[in-house]
């Protein structure tokens, strides 16, 4: 089931001098929300008074939004997440080989590819990430051409970006993620809870004003996944980068500690 979501109807809001627009890549679709969260239709209809039209259908299911938001700030145009691109070869059916007018609906909204600034992306699901890249004459190319890419790590637990890679950086920390932002605070710890020594490979640990306080209805699941204090605990396996092109191989890297970096 689809939303009758308008397409061309662009979003916004405003934080004093900063803009935020919503771009709609295609309609929300409806789906069981026990797929990606830990509630049922009918925990959700409980709460049909609030979520019901806008997130939720009539029989609970919940709406998923392919967007990405257009942040306008201190002159600058920052693309945060692009959504699942055209022509990409994807799992499920509903995001494989798709021909969306994005870009064109992009630019009406008043922001051509050429000039945007910034593209961020919160994390590296394909539906994240699809228009990094567009098709051009059979070839993957970069669709914002003047844009810097922001090399950042954060956990869906956290409201991500929890580290960040620093301007003019990147290449000569190539594979890191940077430092760790100014709310939050990043250690690496083995299983018994204690800190590691720069360079040891471990838990990554989250501590900080947004890090959830855990899973909901899900004692057992948060008892296992976070130290006292609210600390974020989870394999030391974290960052897996995939698909982002037909030149990128998969690959899979172990963050650690180095020189305050965050680094593979």
């Amino acid at each position: 089931m689809t939303s009758t979501v308008d397409l061309e109807t662009f979003r916004q809001w405003t934080f004093g001098d900063v803009r935020v627009t919503r771009i709609m890549e295609m309609a929300p679709m409806a789906f069981d929300p026990e797929i990606f969260i830990q509630a049922t239709r009918h925990d959700v209809l409980n709460r049909k008074d609030w979520l019901y039209p806008s997130f939720i259908t009539q029989d609970g299911d919940i709406y998923l939004h392919f967007q990405a938001f257009v942040i306008e700030a201190a002159g600058r145009t920052i693309v945060v997440d692009t959504c699942v691109g055209n022509h990409k070869k994807r799992t499920p059916d509903i995001m494989n080989d798709l021909d969306n007018p994005f870009l064109e609906r992009l630019e009406r909204a008043g922001f051509p590819r050429e000039k945007v600034d910034y593209v961020l992306c919160t994390h590296l699901h394909v539906d994240h990430v699809g228009w990094n890249t567009m098709l051009v004459d059979g070839e993957w190319q970069p669709t914002f051409p003047n844009a810097r890419y922001v090399d950042a790590y954060g956990l869906t637990e956290t409201c991500a970006a929890d580290t960040m890679m620093e301007a003019g950086r990147e290449i000569e920390k190539i594979g890191s993620v940077g430092r760790a932002v100014a709310h939050v605070e990043v250690e690496i710890r083995d299983d018994g809870g204690e800190t590691l020594a720069p360079g040891m490979e471990g838990e990554i640990c989250l501590r900080g004003a947004k890090v959830t306080r855990g899973y909901w209805k899900d004692p057992e699941r948060t008892a296992a996944s976070f130290w006292p204090r609210a600390a974020s605990r989870m394999s030391w396996l974290i960052f897996i980068e995939q698909n982002l092109g037909p030149h990128m191989e998969q690959k899979c890297a172990v963050l650690c500690a180095s020189l305050g970096m965050v680094s593979s």
